[in-house]
């Protein structure tokens, strides 16, 4: 398990999966493929992304944007992301409510439904709940092993943008991606300022925890990529929209 330990806030540019399996890696590699648009291409707005990373953009998007929730934690939080290959939790999160392994789920524009050990998407039964206390569990044992005690890892599912989010009583605990640091800020303290300091020191040792300074540097071009990918897809979009106004007022002026 590899991660980057930033308190309150992510550290700029390393809110990735990892430098092998990152969804943004896949998109970048993909949009590789795209050749060069034409001056009228541009102009009317014609998407810049290759049809091959058009999947992976909407995927790599909704990470970025479920990374940016969690900066909105308080500086009392330490946040640990890129938590790629063994365990599959997106994040973990240390603070005075304890440790959570959090596996976040793109679900945009989908009906949820989750009460005991079931969690329905527009129906339909996902293994969302299975897959969570898997990735808990498998944080807690490793957390464990390298603090030299057993340590409890609740696991926290998070929906990214869902149309709806009906919770009855869910045995594993499910929030909105809108809601993160409202659900964080209303847990009471279990764990004592000591307590926190220690699990933070555990997280930050050399080794599995950390990515090197190589991939480091690596994300975070990756991430200066993908937003200037990301502001050329949204300049697109608008002289789209613009354009059949555009054309009409070319065309009456002629």
């Amino acid at each position: 398990m590899t991660g980057i330990a930033t308190h309150g806030l992510f550290a700029p540019g390393l809110s990735t999966r990892g430098p092998v399996s990152s969804v943004l890696e896949e998109c970048l590699r993909a949009q590789l493929d795209a050749g060069q648009r034409s001056a009228i291409a541009s102009f009317i707005g014609v998407s810049p992304l290759s049809r091959a990373a058009r999947a992976r953009y909407r995927e790599a998007l909704e990470e970025r944007r479920s990374d940016i929730v969690f900066s909105r934690l308080g500086s009392e939080f330490t946040v640990l992301h890129t938590l790629a290959t063994q365990a599959g939790a997106d994040h973990l999160v240390i603070g005075p409510p304890g440790l959570f392994a959090v596996t976040t789920r793109s679900f945009s524009t989908k009906r949820i439904r989750a009460g005991g050990a079931r969690f329905m998407v527009n129906g339909r039964k996902n293994g969302c709940v299975t897959t969570a206390r898997r990735d808990a569990a498998q944080v807690s044992g490793q957390f464990s092993d390298i603090a030299g005690a057993h340590i409890d890892v609740t696991p926290l599912s998070v929906v990214v943008e869902p149309r709806s989010l009906s919770l009855s009583a869910p045995e594993v605990a499910v929030t909105e991606s809108a809601k993160v640091a409202r659900w964080f800020a209303g847990l009471p303290r279990v764990l004592s300022d000591e307590t926190i300091t220690y699990l933070r020191t555990v997280a930050e040792l050399p080794g599995d925890w950390q990515l090197s300074v190589e991939a480091s540097d690596d994300a975070e071009r990756h991430a200066q990529r993908f937003e200037r990918l990301r502001r050329e897809v949204e300049a697109a979009k608008r002289r789209a929209h613009h354009c059949p106004f555009i054309c009409l007022s070319v065309m009456v002026g002629g």
